[in-house]
């Protein structure tokens, strides 16, 4: 895409773009879920 070597590759990066929309968002949220936990749970998190 960098190089735009191809007539299509800006269409290409756009359907692709929409095949990975919001997945990262769902990882962070439930990496996250250890800070509801106590004090200790959380200390016990961090080492």
């Amino acid at each position: 895409m960098l190089l735009n070597r191809r007539p299509d590759a800006t269409d290409r990066l756009v359907a692709f773009a929409e095949t990975v929309k919001g997945k990262g968002k769902k990882e962070a949220k439930e990496e996250e879920t250890w800070r509801q936990g106590t004090v200790e749970e959380r200390l016990g998190h961090a080492c």
